[in-house]
């Protein structure tokens, strides 16, 4: 696992966008190098958004981002590259976030996503989500 700071915020920037663009109910989003900048505030931890890799090639595979809001962690996102899915790289990405938050802490991590976002609902829901409306909601409990 690596950080943004150790891959360069313009490289993870950019595999942020193409993950986006995989990911039903975030198409379309691009992050623009001042927007990412002014999002990595006081909120930001980079051991909270743990970025995995190939280890043979480097590329990037998957990443999660925890933002640590006043009313407490919150799960932005967990999405995995479309080589590298089906190998539970995302319920691994989610572990890690909650384990970190449990040695600080934290009893919850909240989220939710996109009904449309199946991967995601199957995720969250293994990890203890609940569908609410059009969307899973999740309170993790590490």
């Amino acid at each position: 696992m690596s950080s943004p700071e150790a891959l360069g915020h313009d490289r993870v920037r950019e595999f942020d966008d193409l993950l986006r663009q995989d990911s039903p109910g975030l198409w379309g989003w691009e992050w623009t190098a001042e927007d990412w900048a002014a999002e990595h505030d006081s909120n930001y931890d980079p051991a909270l958004y743990p970025i995995a890799l190939e280890p043979k090639t480097g590329e990037l595979a998957g990443m999660a981002r925890v933002w640590l809001n006043p009313s407490g962690p919150r799960l932005g996102l967990v999405a995995v590259a479309r080589g590298f899915r089906r190998r539970r790289l995302g319920a691994a990405l989610l572990a890690r976030v909650g384990s970190l938050l449990a040695e600080r802490g934290f009893e919850t991590m909240a989220s939710e996503c996109d009904a449309s976002n199946s991967a995601s609902i199957a995720l969250l829901s293994a990890a203890g989500g609940r569908r609410v409306g059009r969307t899973v909601e999740l309170v993790y409990r590490p």
